[in-house]
């Protein structure tokens, strides 16, 4: 049967690296000992079971589509300890006899680690591209400030106030924070302070920038690169993140912001560094 000789069916069985099995109407009825070394089912075990028994839930459809035995595809199978590892599936037809009832001797290589890492190079890919589509926003948001500002100046009616806007408005898209500000510092006082113009009453209902001043003055003597709090008993802030603003090593600014997600704070911050040090030259 198989256009093979019996001899070779046992070789196969006893020396092939993959699962080997030969099912009937979904039940087993032969197996050889890679089923026990991957999966950790006995051949008792899965003799007294079927093969759907053990393929993954989400994966069953597509197994009774092939008629409970496998033919070519990719599915799920359960191990012992609950856990599941992928396969590669495929059948040796009967080569001798195609129209008879023999049943196809079928093989499983474990793709497991494959998958795992087409997973983590899928993941990396979507992370690569959201972070190219991020900086691609950063410089398009760094052109049209500048190109405002240039615009003032050329018009001779500089507005400080409409380009911290804009760039607010910037930080509030790319940041993920609910409330945003920023400062200018005359030695280690502050001074004027510009809030962003959030359309949306939320925030600026519930936050202003007095709330935070003493904790820019903590900033100012720890002399932190990134100053982050956690806050109680502050209403709609639960955090509070200040980056101060130097030229040349002189502290000439600070940007607030309220509930910056602290997951991706600093990778944040890091992104948006070139918006950060172009609110620096902006206050120089």
């Amino acid at each position: 049967m198989w256009g093979i000789k019996s001899t070779e069916v046992d070789f196969i069985f006893e020396n092939c690296q993959d699962l080997v099995c030969i099912l009937d109407n979904g039940k087993f009825q032969r197996v050889n000992k890679n089923w026990a070394k991957i999966l950790g089912w006995t051949q008792e075990e899965l003799m007294a079971m079927t093969y759907l028994d053990i393929v993954h839930p989400k994966d069953r459809e597509k197994t009774v589509q092939n008629n409970a035995v496998p033919n070519v595809f990719v599915n799920r199978c359960r191990c012992k300890d609950g856990s599941y590892r992928w396969f590669d599936w495929i059948a040796l037809p009967n080569l001798s006899r195609p129209t008879n009832d023999t049943n196809p001797i079928t093989f499983a290589r474990d793709i497991t680690l494959q998958k795992r890492l087409e997973k983590q190079v899928e993941k990396h890919l979507k992370q690569n591209t959201e972070r190219t589509l991020f900086q691609n926003r950063v410089l398009e948001s760094i052109i049209t400030i500048q190109t405002a500002w240039i615009k003032d100046i050329v018009d001779e009616e500089v507005n400080q106030s409409t380009a911290f806007q804009s760039l607010l408005t910037v930080l509030h898209e790319l940041s993920g924070s609910d409330y945003e500000f920023i400062g200018d510092f005359d030695g280690n006082t502050l001074n004027e302070v510009v809030e962003y113009n959030n359309p949306s009453p939320r925030s600026r209902n519930k936050c202003e920038p007095s709330m935070f001043y003493p904790f820019i003055e903590e900033m100012v003597q720890t002399k932190k690169v990134v100053f982050r709090k956690q806050l109680q008993h502050c209403g709609f802030a639960k955090s509070f993140t200040a980056v101060p603003l130097f030229v040349r090593e002189v502290l000439v600014g600070v940007i607030g912001l309220a509930n910056l997600p602290a997951e991706t704070c600093m990778d944040t911050l890091a992104e948006l560094d070139t918006l950060i040090r172009l609110a620096a030259r902006f206050m120089h």
